[in-house]
């Protein structure tokens, strides 16, 4: 066993690093475990710690030991000071997590810029038979055509807009306090372009609902749009658009 001597205080990644120690050798961390040490998915505190290894362990309490025949030196890194599998390999392995957890997973690791998409589709080619491979290859390739920037995306919004001949709205507005993309002031109509890159973390997705909150309670009409809606389909996304500019326009009965 480890042990900790002489005091009782919590040590950062200290179940973790018990773990690797029993393993010996050459083991890292892997699955919900490494995927926690990177941030991409919370860690449960009472769950055994993944430990990835190329020889047979007999079971030991509180770790869930995971055998390979061959872990290639490209999948394994260094974080915290403890060896835990790359951020591609971590979302390769973790076929366990629903559709919604996998996506956020893979969302926070875009944004946090700790592994690149190309990086994860060679994962997936090295590492056959996963379970859920079809389900983060799909997840991959609708990304690989997320390539508008924020400001890319608000042109293709307002050039939807002028060929639509709608009214044109103010642009990244203060609206109580908030930063909104565009904001009709006469009907009081927000949109909000949500691309994955810059609304996909819990405290912009914490953000984004007390935005929305404190206009709305202001009788502001705030709708959102994702890149995909924009980007690809755009007579729903203008039809939208006019529809809400004509109900804060219709006198209330």
């Amino acid at each position: 066993g480890v042990y900790a001597v002489g005091h009782q205080a919590p040590v950062q990644f200290g179940r973790e690093t018990s773990a690797l120690l029993a393993c010996g050798e050459g083991a890292v961390l892997s699955h919900r475990s490494a995927a926690g040490v990177w941030g991409i998915h919370p860690a449960n505190p009472s769950a055994p710690i993944d430990v990835l290894t190329t020889h047979k362990k007999r079971p030991q309490a509180g770790i869930a030991t995971h055998c390979t025949l061959h872990l290639d030196p490209i999948d394994v890194r260094l974080r915290h000071g403890l060896p835990v599998t790359s951020p591609a390999r971590t979302l390769v392995d973790n076929g366990e997590l629903t559709d919604r957890e996998l996506e956020r997973a893979l969302d926070e690791a875009l944004v946090q810029n700790i592994v690149r998409l190309n990086q994860i589709a060679e994962a997936l080619d090295r590492l056959p038979g996963r379970l859920h491979a079809a389900r983060l290859r799909q997840l991959i390739e609708q990304r690989q055509h997320a390539t508008l920037t924020r400001s890319q995306l608000e042109e293709l919004f307002l050039e939807l807009l002028r060929q639509a001949g709608l009214p044109l709205p103010l642009v990244n507005a203060r609206v109580h306090g908030f930063e909104v993309d565009f904001y009709w002031p006469e009907q009081r109509v927000v949109f909000e372009l949500d691309g994955y890159r810059f609304h996909s973390t819990k405290s912009a997705f914490e953000n984004d609902h007390r935005k929305d909150a404190t206009l709305k309670q202001a009788g502001i009409d705030v709708n959102r749009l994702t890149w995909r809606q924009v980007n690809g389909e755009r007579f729903p996304t203008v039809a939208l658009v006019a529809q809400r500019l004509a109900a804060a326009e219709r006198p209330a009965a």
